[in-house]
């Protein structure tokens, strides 16, 4: 095996031996890949390269759109293959994590309800929706899988991620609700069950498995979006960041963006990695991250940059 893929591992990057290094451009910024637009990406293995899902705007905001690429470096835009529906979803069916194993490919998504530009019409503010696929390419809406619950996901609940372990699905998400700071924040929860269906699965916890820090800290607002990969005995998860929300009125918008780490052995029970991984923006960037290992063994985090583009840190020796 190749020097780098042998010398840097996630336990290199955990014990100081390594970095997430952003790759740069010409003009010595952030290098941008793909296409604008292309955001919040989730990749899965196709066997001649991956296919990635991602947020999209084209038709109207908040669909599902899908590219392919054999590299991780030049992508070519299919288009968009799941809408927004009717019910439950009619407002937002997006934020896709595809799982694909023998059981086929399985897609969870954030979805809201009501009119993108009548918040009267909001009742859902956020759930989590479930969609099936023989080719990853044609989609089956299978309804909502899991809804809000507790004064922690008292906002809203979204932007999942799933696994299947053992024989048992894993479902994460954030929950946007009440923080042990007493403000509202965004926060990790988990959810598992052997049958993977609306009312057959249990939260692993009645708080946030992943919590925001206090006050100050990069990951004091938000503890979100995320992806995760296992190296030895260990789950790494890089997940989204924010301080607290700022302004007048209080929002995120105004808060200072991020990705951070933490570790697991059973998926429950997790230690942040003090240090934020990437760079820290104003506004919103650097954020919505996902691991990737090329053909090559290097070890990727793809994340949003400023304009919904796309940009990409490879580890490297410290």
């Amino acid at each position: 095996m190749c020097g780098f893929a042998a010398a840097q591992t996630l336990d290199d990057l955990w014990n100081g031996r390594a970095k997430f290094e952003v790759e740069l451009g010409d003009e010595g910024t952030a290098k941008t890949f793909g296409f604008q637009g292309m955001h919040f990406l989730s990749f899965v293995d196709n066997g001649d390269g991956w296919n990635v899902y991602f947020i999209d705007h084209t038709i109207i905001n908040n669909n599902v759109g899908l590219a392919t690429t054999k590299d991780g470096v030049n992508f070519e835009r299919i288009g968009v293959v799941m809408e927004l529906g009717q019910g439950f979803d009619a407002r937002i069916a997006s934020f896709p994590k595809v799982f694909k194993d023998d059981s086929g490919w399985n897609m969870v998504y954030e979805a809201a309800d009501g009119s993108e530009t009548d918040s009267s019409t909001w009742r859902n503010l956020g759930s989590i929706g479930l969609a099936t696929s023989d080719d990853g390419v044609h989609w089956t809406k299978q309804g909502e899988i899991l809804a809000k619950n507790g004064e922690w996901e008292r906002q809203n609940i979204g932007t999942p991620s799933l696994l299947r372990v053992g024989g048992v699905w894993w479902l994460f998400y954030h929950g946007f609700g009440r923080s042990k700071s007493g403000g509202d924040d965004v926060q990790i929860g988990a959810a598992k069950g052997t049958e993977f269906k609306a009312g057959a699965l249990t939260r692993v916890s009645e708080d946030p498995i992943v919590a925001t820090s206090p006050s100050g800290a990069f990951d004091s607002g938000t503890v979100g979006a995320r992806t995760m990969i296992k190296e030895g005995e260990w789950w790494y998860m890089v997940y989204e960041t924010s301080t607290d929300q700022a302004g007048d009125p209080p929002g995120f918008n105004h808060a200072k963006w991020s990705s951070g780490m933490a570790r697991s052995k059973d998926l429950v029970h997790w230690e942040k990695l003090p240090s934020r991984v990437l760079p820290q923006l104003d506004e919103f960037g650097y954020d919505g991250p996902e691991f990737l290992r090329t053909r090559d063994g290097k070890l990727h985090i793809y994340f949003r940059l400023p304009g919904n583009w796309t940009g990409r840190a490879t580890l490297v020796r410290n």
